[in-house]
């Protein structure tokens, strides 16, 4: 069994001025004297005893004029620390008025499931609903729940396409996207600037690896899109998170990241969710993240990605002969595809997307994609 330490968190959180009072005792100092060695009224002092008012920073380096072994750093410390343990014991309070609030805040995560992924670490022990919050709110990179809503949730609805399945959690989906964004913050560094004819170029070169079914393909997908400036992720998919890839912009909008889940493995899903997350680049929607999921949200960018998609995998003219051929066996697919210079899968999943075969046709051509290990 691991055995996990956890800081010692106190219910309770003292003042500095306590401290004061104590050094007061130690010396044998009346409130009257040491004011005037302050600097600052009675009144003051005993406020400052009584937890009233904080340890201002004047007031610290005229602390470590009175008490020379107790430096100015020493009660600004003092302070620091009492005022982060009154938050939280302020925000256990909160949640004792209102717990519904937090618990169904809480609900929108698989919480123990992201500990056990490693994304989510717990600096404070998860035996409360508070301390799983802090804990979730530090992963992210928020200061409360309210930060949380407006920079995870205010566009979800709008920009999104969340899988229709009751089973999606919309704080999973924003856990997805929070593993890519740190991620992304340690690729900043190499990628060039963007070029956006540099990507179209490029996509031109991942097309051809369509083909390509040795495990190393996904590495130099990620160094062509690196070499136009774009930051390329594969993330494992977090369950209940519906998502299969996103597309969004970093660093003040001036680098695109494209992020992929492998959530259906298949590779005819693989390519159409990159190449329909690669438009969204070349478009330059930077405003939005777009999240690629089960249902398509019937918008304008949505649709131009589609087809862009579409359109660059299997090129219309091409496809359009196909199907008036009308014959859509093995040996045709395979034909076409090696015209086409695509994996037979891709066409296969088209098909089957735009109803031409059954479902349950040739998805012997399809490839499965696994995770290195």
């Amino acid at each position: 069994m691991e055995n996990k330490l956890f800081a010692f968190q106190p219910t309770y959180a003292v003042h500095p001025g306590e401290y004061v009072q104590e050094l007061l005792e130690t010396y044998g100092m009346r409130q009257t004297e040491l004011a005037i060695r302050l600097g600052i009224t009675t009144k003051h002092l005993n406020n400052l005893i009584n937890g009233k008012v904080p340890i201002t920073f004047e007031l610290a380096n005229a602390l470590e004029k009175v008490f020379v072994d107790h430096p100015a750093r020493y009660w600004l410390s003092l302070q620091t620390t009492y005022d982060l343990l009154l938050r939280n014991i302020q925000i256990a309070e909160q949640y004792k008025k209102d717990p519904q609030v937090y618990d169904e805040w809480l609900n929108q995560f698989d919480y123990t499931n992201l500990v056990k992924m490693g994304y989510v670490k717990e600096f404070d022990s998860a035996k409360t609903t508070v301390a799983r919050i802090n804990n979730l709110l530090t992963f992210f990179g928020c200061s409360d729940m309210e930060s949380w809503n407006n920079l995870y949730c205010s566009d979800l609805p709008a920009s999104c396409r969340i899988a229709g399945a009751s089973a999606a959690k919309v704080g999973n989906t924003s856990a997805w996207i929070r593993v890519g964004q740190i991620l992304a913050q340690g690729y900043m560094q190499y990628v060039p600037e963007y070029n956006r004819s540099k990507f179209k170029e490029v996509l031109i070169q991942i097309r051809k690896l369509t083909i390509d079914t040795s495990k190393g393909f996904s590495e130099r997908m990620r160094k062509l899109c690196q070499e136009a400036g774009v930051i390329l992720m594969f993330v494992k998919e977090i369950p209940r998170s519906g998502i299969c890839g996103a597309a969004y912009w970093i660093n003040c909008n001036s680098i695109p990241c494209i992020q992929m889940s492998l959530r259906f493995k298949k590779n005819d899903h693989f390519w159409f969710t990159f190449f329909h997350e690669a438009a969204h680049i070349i478009k330059e929607h930077k405003k939005v993240v777009f999240l690629d999921c089960d249902e398509i949200d019937n918008t304008d960018a949505e649709n131009e990605a589609d087809r862009l998609s579409r359109d660059f995998l299997i090129p219309p003219p091409a496809y359009s002969r196909f199907i008036r051929q009308g014959r859509f066996y093995k040996e045709d697919i395979i034909n076409f595809a090696n015209y086409l210079e695509i994996h037979p899968g891709i066409v296969v999943g088209r098909l089957q997307h735009d109803n031409k075969i059954e479902w349950s046709w040739h998805n012997s051509l399809k490839t499965t994609l696994e995770w290195s290990s």
